[in-house]
């Protein structure tokens, strides 16, 4: 097996299974001489030696597909293969992944050149294939790709779409309504977020294909696509550190990751407003409840010809704390604690003083949330109501601002 790797136009390395059964990619001698434009990842950047996985597919790419779960099992179900396959499955969804890359089986020499395209992100000339096709969104949830005209979501032939729509799983009521009422409340308290809207299912134009049951599905623009099918690249800070999939959540050991050490990240790959942006973001995931902010919901955005990536829109901004029954504690430790109720100015000294950062854009988003819920409150439902209002007293670090929550 040798699996063509491209960014864009650009062939950027090949994946392929050695002798021994393991997964190699090498990058393309061509592509390192170009400085690694477009950009594959962070991790390439500072070190080009092959990466290798004795079983399944080497990191970066196996936080590409979907995890286990719902959605792998449908699209392995489609496409009949073993849910374990990881290399199979990339090469199944290979044309529609996230960001900019694609994989193809190679071409052997004298076949049919591939396909030309006339953008180095734009859209592949190759005919969509026949059917639905489901693509490859990471995580766990059941989300699809979908076009959008009006009103209407149809789900794409091909890899077009320009939307995700997310199902509600058991278990979670209203998830789609407490997502909105999220993001809005980060719009308004001025983090860039990308189109959204809850939409029924008769919204749905699903050509036949059987959906998993939603009382309301949360609607979302892709940021990785762009008008005519442009796509941006991108990388999760999952890929970014090089982790699997299953470390999301700060991993242990000697590559245990905190919040504390991705503000490190993105300040030595985005710079100082890279740094003072993740540490607005840190304030919202923490005044909203939100305990599910890991590694794969973090994105670096790589647009085409930059030398060094931003900070995708915010998405996946949830507040947690309306399901009483999930843990109240952050993803990954934040100043050394993990616990909302044991975040306090110690901890906040701590994640400052190793972020490197200035609290002061930390408080002023609070600040800004307590005066902008008000303007939310309305739209949410009445359990993340009263659990956002209980959150704020019993956080010491939000404790000082909940008599400002707009609304009391």
């Amino acid at each position: 097996m040798k699996l063509r790797v491209s960014v864009g136009a650009t062939h950027v390395g090949d994946l392929r299974r050695t002798l021994g059964g393991a997964m190699r990619f090498d990058a393309d001698a061509a592509w390192l001489d170009a400085g690694q434009q477009p950009r594959l990842g962070l991790g390439f950047l500072g070190d080009t030696r092959p990466r290798i996985a004795g079983t399944g597919i080497p990191e970066w790419f196996e936080n590409l597909i979907p995890e286990p779960g719902p959605l792998r099992d449908r699209i392995c179900a489609e496409h009949g293969l073993d849910p374990e396959d990881d290399a199979a499955l990339l090469v199944a969804v290979g044309a529609d992944l996230p960001g900019a890359v694609r994989i193809e089986p190679s071409r052997e020499p004298g076949s049919d050149p591939p396909p030309a395209e006339t953008s180095t992100n734009g859209p592949s000339d190759e005919p969509a294939p026949a059917g639905i096709r489901l693509s490859a969104l990471a995580g766990v949830q059941f989300k699809l790709s979908a076009l959008r005209s009006g009103d209407r979501f149809s789900l794409p032939v091909g890899p077009d779409g320009s939307w995700i729509l997310k199902f509600e799983g058991q278990g979670f009521e209203r998830l789609s309504e407490v997502e909105a009422a999220t993001m809005e409340w980060a719009r308004r308290s001025g983090l860039e977020v990308p189109r959204f809207e809850v939409v029924p299912p008769s919204a749905i134009d699903a050509a036949g294909v059987s959906l998993p049951d939603s009382a309301a599905l949360f609607a979302i623009e892709r940021f990785d696509r762009g008008p005519g099918g442009l796509r941006v690249h991108q990388e999760d800070f999952a890929q970014a550190l090089e982790l699997k999939p299953r470390y999301k959540y700060g991993g242990t050991g000697k590559r245990a990751i905190s919040y504390d050490g991705v503000a490190r990240l993105v300040a030595d790959a985005a710079g100082p407003p890279g740094l003072t942006e993740f540490v607005r973001r840190m304030a919202f995931v923490i005044g909203s409840g939100n305990a599910d902010a890991h590694l794969k919901n973090w994105t670096f955005q790589w647009p085409d010809g930059v030398p060094a990536p931003n900070l995708s829109p915010c998405y996946d901004q949830v507040a947690t704390i309306s399901w009483p029954r999930l843990d109240r504690e952050l993803a990954l430790r934040f100043g050394g604690e993990r616990r909302f109720d044991r975040l306090d100015r110690d901890a906040l000294s701590r994640f400052m003083e190793r972020a490197k950062a200035d609290e002061s854009e930390f408080t002023a988003l609070l600040e800004c949330m307590a005066d902008r819920w008000g303007e939310v409150e309305e739209r949410a439902p009445a359990s993340m109501r009263a659990a956002v209002r209980k959150h704020w007293m019993t956080v010491p670090l939000l404790r000082p601002f909940a008599d400002k929550l707009g609304g009391a």
